[in-house]
């Protein structure tokens, strides 16, 4: 429903009624359709960062592999729904909470958390796989995260198709992986 109508457009009455809801039990659980939003944005923060924990333990061991980035990504993207739903409903998060300043500090904590978060699994993904990297580990998590985004929304801009296939991310996380080398290389 938040991709079809916004955010804006949501009331939390049609919000009750898609989800077979009364808002007597809407209330009980949430304060106000801005509560509700925060808890899902954090339930897909949760979910991402949990796919890509699951990617990166499955496909890095122990003098790992550099080429397991290409698997980490397909195993990410073959888990964490990355359809045109999906894509829209997180946009309207980031601009739900930029558009309304009472919920912006709490966005702007959990992008936070994102971001350390990802800055960890990219520091341990790099060192278990003896690479050293030429940009901080938040700065590399930064542009993944940026690429990623940037290839959904040419790919949903720029095509018909629900599936996105990652071909431009694949390309663009090619580029930034530039930014690490393996570390006897690196001395």
């Amino acid at each position: 429903m938040l991709a079809e109508t916004g955010i804006q457009g949501a009331t939390v009455e049609t919000i009750c009624e898609r989800a077979g809801f009364t808002r007597g039990a809407f209330y009980s659980n949430f304060e106000s359709k801005d509560d509700l939003v925060v808890a899902l944005f954090a339930r897909e923060r949760d979910q991402m960062i949990d796919r890509i924990q699951e990617a990166v333990e499955a496909e890095v061991g122990p003098g790992g592999d550099p080429s397991a980035v290409t698997r980490i990504i397909e195993r990410f993207l073959a888990t964490y729904p990355n359809d045109r739903e999906n894509f829209l409903i997180h946009q309207e998060f980031v601009t739900h909470s930029v558009r309304h300043p009472q919920i912006t500090g709490v966005y702007r904590e959990l992008w936070q958390r994102t971001t350390d978060d990802l800055s960890g699994v990219v520091a341990d993904a790099a060192s278990t796989l003896g690479l050293e990297l030429h940009v901080a580990p938040r700065t590399l998590a930064l542009l993944l995260h940026g690429a990623f985004e940037v290839a959904l929304r040419d790919h949903f801009l720029e095509s018909d198709q629900e599936a996105f296939d990652g071909a431009r991310l694949h390309e663009m996380i090619g580029a930034l992986l530039l930014l690490a080398v393996p570390a006897q290389e690196a001395r």
